[in-house]
């Protein structure tokens, strides 16, 4: 069987993906669909979002892959206790209201992460249209961790009583959550001190669901 996730790494759907993936035991591979060029990925899938996943013949976007990789391998469950609807309803916060709290404390440090100056214009280039100067982002950045960790306060709360979002095992929402808050070690900033149950609960989900390091 040959599974294919086309990637970009500081992107929070695709270490969702990934995750998914190693816990459910599938191998797969990946290939960098870079932020400034997508042709090889427009040529196989029509569009351009990552991550798009190949399954074989199949080609998954975005949106569907929990669901497809969770009918292929049912086991172990991304819903454990039947709670599907309160995974996706965590799994939508985390994607809409963590992550770009999480972006605002980052993005002055994510331009160092890409390697090809092409991709790392295009990258400032469009940040800075949607947010303004990326020096103005960074000098607020104690400003945007206070926010973040205000947000996260709930999550920080529930894994001080539980190991994963949704009780004793990993969900779709604990890797939705930990893909939002990867670009901050992504980019080398730590976890804020203020959530030290969250910083754990993030070692438990990397042990729970081991991604290759050529895939990280």
């Amino acid at each position: 069987m040959t599974v294919l996730l086309y990637d970009l790494p500081i992107s929070h759907y695709c270490v969702k993906a990934k995750r998914i993936l190693a816990y459910k035991g599938v191998e797969f591979q990946t290939e960098r669909a870079p932020y400034h060029d997508r042709q090889d990925l427009l040529a196989v899938s029509g569009q351009d979002y990552v991550p798009y996943l190949l399954w074989e013949d199949k080609g998954v976007a975005w949106y569907d892959i929990p669901d497809f990789v969770e009918s292929k391998k049912p086991d172990p469950t991304l819903y454990p206790g039947k709670q599907r609807n309160l995974a996706r309803i965590l799994d939508s916060w985390a994607h809409d209201v963590v992550e770009e709290a999480v972006w605002k404390c980052v993005v002055f440090d994510a331009p160092k992460t890409f390697s090809d100056p092409r991709e790392q214009w295009v990258f400032v280039e469009l940040q800075e249209r949607k947010r303004g100067p990326l020096e103005v982002m960074g000098l607020r950045k104690q400003e945007f961790l206070k926010g973040l960790v205000n947000v996260l306060k709930p999550a920080e709360d529930r894994l001080a009583e539980s190991p994963f979002l949704l009780g004793e095992k990993p969900s779709l929402a604990d890797f939705a959550l930990f893909g939002a808050t990867e670009p901050l070690p992504y980019t080398g900033n730590p976890i804020p001190r203020e959530l030290p149950h969250l910083k754990a609960w993030r070692d438990r989900v990397e042990k729970a669901a081991p991604v290759p390091k050529a895939h990280a």
